[in-house]
């Protein structure tokens, strides 16, 4: 049997059986000095209660925190300035204007949903007490991960255009398909009435 290197494909060399075509997966050392190299370039994410200092665009810090309340989880259309929740859309542009307008700091505190661990659903296949044990637990092993900077407003602002214009586009793409749908359904309930009015004659 012949050992092959899981990542490059490299002979290693043989093992008995020798008479065995067959292959074994196995590390050489220098894709597992490469892993080494990889793993130590990987920064984990935060636990509950601990922040993540992170660089962002622009030569901008901010630190990841797990958000542990309901109150503090963000969707990724929505940002917090100073601990205040907006939805990025058009029906609280003017509100969120007026709020980042009155605040006196130049560069505001703002947050916004940095990434999301969801949970997967229990397996089908699975004892009934592992699953109801899982299952209890989902809502759990959900983990928002927000990121908190400070930035001028300028550019806050961009961010809240942003992310209302992806909203609208969302949005546009859902009406389009809904539209289209719509019509076709309409093409069809259309041309079955005429075959039917004509099979009558």
């Amino acid at each position: 049997m012949r050992i092959i290197c899981s990542r490059c494909d490299k002979v290693l060399g043989e093992q008995e059986p020798y008479d065995n075509l067959a292959e074994v997966k196995a590390k050489c050392l220098d894709c597992l000095e490469k892993e080494k190299e990889e793993a130590s370039k990987f920064q984990p994410m935060p636990k509950p209660g601990e922040r993540l200092e992170v660089k962002l665009g622009n030569n901008f810090k901010g630190n990841i925190w797990v958000a542990a309340e309901e109150a503090e989880k963000l969707s990724p259309w929505e940002l917090a300035v100073f601990g205040r929740k907006f939805s990025c859309s058009d029906s609280a542009k003017e509100d969120f204007q007026k709020y980042l307008t009155d605040i006196k700091d130049d560069e505001p505190e703002v947050t916004f949903l940095y990434s999301m661990s969801i949970s997967m659903k229990a397996p089908t296949k699975t004892h009934r007490k592992i699953k109801c044990f899982l299952k209890s637990k989902e809502k759990d092993l959900n983990i928002h991960y927000n990121c908190t900077t400070r930035l001028p407003k300028y550019y806050i602002r961009n961010i809240f255009d942003e992310k209302a214009g992806r909203i609208q586009n969302f949005l546009d793409i859902i009406a389009d398909a809904s539209f289209n749908a719509y019509k076709e359904e309409r093409n069809v309930y259309y041309t079955e009435n005429q075959f039917g009015k004509n099979k009558e004659f």
